[in-house]
């Protein structure tokens, strides 16, 4: 079991780096090829929508130093702090979660190791459980992940539980054909555009389930899927009030916060940094 001083002396890559290779990204919509779409058939699936609410189009978003990670004393302890800031953001309904790296004598080009551990861990609990595998590589900062209790948050949804935005990982694509996304039901979802493998996208599934014949030889004809269309991630609270989780951003420095803020708001607010 690793101590906080050994903890403290270890390194991770560049902080650019890091986030692109363990969280999982989101595909943009301008970069997928519209096809033509096949009839869809509606299925048996029950559902289990929440009542409808007005949208939500502000966002909310909170800075968590590194050095809350730095200050515990043994892994159980580290894991169950972080655990306590991504639960704290699901219930706050937090958008954002940008992790300040504010550990001394960081080398350039690196991320302190309290920043890195936190940076992690949050991005394994807002992955929906169904996606983890394919999404999060293993590393020793997740080894007690698995032991934190799950978020439940309105995305998290189980294999029988329906709703009409759902979270997806592109498992294969054909030009001019589609794509074949896991979305943890007990049928893949088809959408018409070619997107990326190993990518994470919403789609917005519908009110009901439409089930659909692959008539496309290169995705496997003939099988049974479930028709999607292809979302924007902030679909689901512009649209619905739905909260969809939050997204996890180093900073190296307080001005970084409002430098790389990816939201319009910021730029409204600090003009200078946009």
């Amino acid at each position: 079991m690793p101590t906080d001083k050994k903890r403290k002396n270890r390194k991770s890559k560049a902080q650019t780096h890091m986030p692109e290779a363990e969280l999982a990204t989101t595909s943009s919509l301008e970069d997928t090829e519209a096809v033509p779409s096949g009839a869809a058939q509606p299925n048996g699936h029950a559902s289990m929508m929440p009542a409808a609410t007005a949208g939500r189009a502000y966002t909310v978003s909170i800075a968590v130093p590194g050095s809350v990670i730095d200050n515990t004393q043994t892994m159980e302890l580290a894991t169950a702090v972080a655990g306590q800031i991504a639960r704290t953001a699901a219930i706050f309904k937090i958008d954002e979660v940008i992790v300040i790296d504010d550990a001394t004598n960081r080398e350039p080009g690196t991320i302190g190791a309290g920043a890195a551990f936190l940076a992690r861990v949050l991005q394994f609990m807002e992955t929906p459980q169904y996606l983890r595998r394919a999404l999060i590589p293993m590393h020793a900062d997740l080894r007690l992940a698995g032991t934190l209790p799950p978020l439940d948050a309105p995305h998290h949804m189980r294999a029988t539980e329906w709703a009409t935005y759902r979270d997806g990982i592109v498992l294969s694509s054909v030009p001019g054909e589609g794509s074949l996304l896991n979305v943890g039901l007990d049928k893949d979802a088809y959408i018409t555009q070619a997107l990326r493998t190993n990518v994470r996208v919403t789609l917005q599934m519908g009110p009901q389930p439409t089930q659909m014949t692959l008539q496309q030889a290169g995705l496997g004809s003939g099988q049974q899927v479930l028709f999607g269309q292809l979302a924007k991630p902030s679909s689901p609270r512009e649209s619905e009030g739905t909260y969809w989780g939050y997204t996890t951003r180093l900073a190296t420095s307080l001005s970084q916060v409002f430098q790389d803020c990816p939201f319009e708001v910021c730029c409204k607010l600090m003009p200078a940094h946009c």
